[in-house]
């Protein structure tokens, strides 16, 4: 096992690359980027997960999200969902 760093794109969709079973540990802002921590197994396969972040005050549908972590930056406060494989 070993601890990543994934960089965090400050967009509503993104997809990460990870070893398949990474857990994500944190999502932290460092030197004004947000960054998150997973646990991975990097002989594993790699599968796309795909993320969302959304800023406090906005709209959205919680169906197939699971909650990973709340974060702030630059005044900002980004709470980060994982959205269900299908």
């Amino acid at each position: 096992m070993k601890i990543f760093k994934y960089r965090i794109k400050e967009t509503d969709y993104q997809e990460i690359e990870m070893p398949e079973g990474a857990v994500i540990l944190s999502i932290q802002n460092q030197y004004g980027n947000l960054q998150m921590w997973a646990k991975v197994d990097e002989s594993r396969r790699l599968l796309t997960r795909r993320f969302r972040i959304i800023g406090t005050g906005n709209h959205f549908n919680d169906e197939g999200l699971t909650y990973i972590d709340t974060v702030k930056q630059d005044g900002y406060v980004w709470h980060i969902f994982e959205e269900e494989r299908r």
